[in-house]
């Protein structure tokens, strides 16, 4: 196959990947529409919950990456040293939004704030340095400095999305970790269902990231191929989590026997049942406000996502289990 042939196939994929990251988008977009409503008919106020927040960022910059990145290789935008850079910037957000929208899913079943505060800050940390090495190393690269930036870069490339996706990995099995042990183990079999598609999820968001590492090393005349594949990666990684918070959300509404009215009412919506008893009971939940934790999960079965700055854990009271709001701010 001559360089001509592969030029065609490299641009054919690249075109491929655009259309398939454009159609993606449009589908992400409306769900994130949806959710963004469904938030704001609650409670009137979107930039309190940050939710919504990170997953609008999220599809903003995977889709301008996808847009930049096509323009670029479609000769349309010339290299230079602002369009890398722009690059780079909307990559951070990506990355570091797709962290804490994983993180805060996490965090409806930690009821220690101290241990998700330091879980966030630990996550924004470490992927922060990486974040770093990334523009001290691939924007040299990009601008072919030296060979040796370009030789370094190459290695580094590879190595930084193998921790990332051990560190989406991590995230993933201890959210499932965390549903066996303190939700179904308790007999609250309903979440049997969610432990099963996220452990599926799990295996698609391995794959697209070998498949990411797969792609850079594809031969053709432009490297820079896998930038396209990276916004149409993050883009199914973000729906992914939009169904994870959808599927919770109706996990949680099955689970209450409130009528609509009930939970779109106010705080004097006292109790939420459960569809079994529990055999277990926990003292420290149990002790913490009911009208924080009625309006937690009131508010979780409708918008698929925590109230500003509550997590949820599960406590039982009185003999049924009830959702006990914990800060994870």
């Amino acid at each position: 196959m001559n360089d001509t042939d592969l030029s065609k196939l490299s641009y054919t994929l690249i075109v491929f990947m655009f259309g398939f990251s454009s159609a993606c988008a449009a589908f992400t977009g409306a769900k994130i529409i949806q959710q963004t409503y469904r938030t704001w008919r609650r409670s009137k106020n979107i930039h309190k919950h940050p939710f919504i927040i990170m997953i609008i960022a999220e599809w903003v910059s995977s889709v301008l990456i996808s847009i930049i990145s096509f323009l670029f290789i479609d000769g349309v935008i010339q290299p230079g040293f602002a369009l890398f850079f722009i690059i780079l910037c909307l990559w951070v957000i990506q990355i570091q939004c797709i962290m804490q929208i994983i993180i805060n899913r996490v965090a409806l079943i930690i009821y220690d704030q101290n241990r998700v505060r330091r879980l966030k800050w630990a996550t924004a940390v470490l992927a922060g340095a990486i974040n770093i090495s990334v523009f001290i190393i691939w924007m040299p690269a990009r601008l072919q400095v030296s060979p040796h930036w370009v030789q370094l870069n190459d290695v580094w490339d590879r190595v930084e999305k193998g921790i990332f996706a051990l560190g989406d990995l991590g995230l993933n099995v201890y959210f499932i970790y965390l549903v066996r042990k303190e939700l179904i183990r308790y007999g609250l079999t309903k979440y049997i269902l969610l432990y099963r598609y996220n452990i599926g999820m799990i295996l698609i968001s391995m794959s697209l990231d070998v498949v990411l590492i797969g792609v850079m090393s594809l031969p053709g005349q432009s490297s820079f191929i896998y930038v396209q594949f990276h916004p149409l990666m993050y883009l199914i990684k973000l729906n992914i989590e939009m169904n994870m918070a959808e599927l919770i959300r109706k996990i949680v509404r099955a689970g209450s026997q409130a009528s609509t009215q009930e939970l779109y009412g106010s705080s004097e919506f006292n109790s939420v049942q459960s569809d079994r008893r529990a055999t277990i009971s926990r003292p420290n939940a149990a002790a913490r406000k009911r009208s924080e934790t009625t309006s937690s999960v009131a508010y979780l079965s409708q918008t698929g996502e925590p109230a500003a700055g509550v997590g949820l854990g599960w406590a039982v009271v009185g003999g049924d289990i009830d959702a006990a709001g914990c800060s994870c701010d």
